[in-house]
């Protein structure tokens, strides 16, 4: 069983990845 903050904290870290990414291909292009 994963703790919901763990898992919370996870998606953050995902979230962040995939935003600073996106923005960086935004500047790219």
């Amino acid at each position: 069983m994963i703790d919901p903050k763990v898992s919370g904290l996870l998606l953050l870290c995902i979230n962040e990845r995939l935003f600073l990414s996106f923005s960086l291909s935004l500047s790219v292009a």
